[in-house]
This record gives C-alpha cells, sequence and structure tokens, in this order.
C-alpha cells in the first residue's frame, strides 16, 4: 500500500488553498508565512506563491519527481520557524491510524498563528470505484489508503487541538477544520 500519494488525482488547487488566498489579499495580509505541510507535489504552494508576495515553503516527506514548487524543505528544517498560516490539504485522508496521529503531533509542534486541516468526507471518499476495507480507510485501485472524516473525527481533532476559534465549513463534499490562537 502506497501512502505518499493521494489516490484523488487533482491538478487545481484545493479549496482551501483558494480561500486562504482570497483571505490574505481581502486581509491585506499577503506577505504572510506560510507552510504547505505534506505539499504532494507542491500544487497549492505554488498556487499561493503565484498568486501573493507570500513567503511560501512546502514539506512533504516523499519528495516528488514531479513537483511543481521548488522549495520542498526537511521537517527539522522548519521546526524552529514560525508561521502565519500551516496549510495541510487531504494529508490526513492518504494516511493509516498510526501515520495520522504521528502527523497530528508533529503538527502540533510547530510554531503557528493559523492551522488549516482540509479533510474529504466519507461520502467523498466512498465515491471511490475499485476499493476495498482495510483499518479505518479503504485501499483503491492505484493502491493507495484513503480515509474518510465525519464531523464526530473533526470533533475529535478538536479535543486535540483544543478549543480556540475553530471553523468548520462543508466544501464540495469536503470537511474543512480551521484552527486559530495566539502564536505558540
Amino acid at each position: 500500500m502506497n501512502s505518499n500519494k493521494t489516490a484523488m488525482y487533482v491538478d487545481t488547487p484545493s479549496r482551501a488553498t483558494r480561500d486562504l488566498v482570497r483571505e490574505l489579499i481581502e486581509s491585506d495580509n499577503e506577505n504572510a508565512t506560510i507552510l504547505d505541510y505534506g505539499a504532494g507535489n507542491g500544487r497549492n504552494a505554488y498556487y499561493i506563491d503565484d498568486q501573493v508576495p507570500a513567503f511560501v515553503l512546502a514539506y512533504d516527506p516523499y519528495v516528488h519527481k514531479k513537483s511543481l514548487f521548488p522549495t520542498l524543505v526537511k521537517i527539522d528544517g522548519i521546526k524552529h520557524l514560525e508561521f502565519d498560516y500551516v496549510l495541510c490539504s487531504f494529508v490526513a485522508n492518504t494516511l493509516p491510524r498510526e501515520a495520522r496521529e504521528h502527523m497530528f503531533e508533529a503538527l502540533s509542534q510547530l510554531h503557528y498563528q493559523n492551522l488549516i486541516i482540509e479533510v474529504r468526507s466519507i461520502a467523498d471518499v466512498e465515491k471511490i470505484k475499485n476499493t476495498f476495507r482495510r483499518s479505518d480507510g479503504y485501499v483503491t485501485s492505484r493502491n493507495t489508503f484513503q480515509r474518510g472524516f465525519e464531523p464526530a473525527d473533526i470533533s475529535r481533532l478538536n479535543d486535540f487541538f483544543g478549543e480556540h476559534g475553530m471553523l468548520y465549513t462543508k466544501t464540495h463534499h469536503a470537511l474543512s477544520f480551521i484552527w486559530r490562537e495566539e502564536l505558540r
């Protein structure tokens, strides 16, 4: 099973990424510092960098040969940095439980003002054809793991990260969890 790629091919930036760029422009905060955590091929980081003059870093433990964004960094290089935003778009969907918990723990160790975790819903994942059940998710025909999230899962994220101005939205069958707090 290969969890270093997503089973859902997407060539456009995620909804949360587009909303973040819109927020940066509207709030006149275009020089924000942003970390795209689990950047994959870098499409979200590339889009942000192309739209606003923000300082954007992309991190992914699996460096993709076809990365759209040239600056993929190692996690050790970012632990001491402070970010205005950390974007984690559809990463949690591709990780089995143990790796997902490790990712959430790693996110909690970073220094940021805003954390945006975007996940696919169970309904979205169950629409994938040719899957079979494994653990708490599905294995796809591309041999990738996909797990859908439901509102109860978002509540558990709330419990893990704390209750600091959460905003829940449902966009295109994707649940978004946005957490804001003072810089930790």
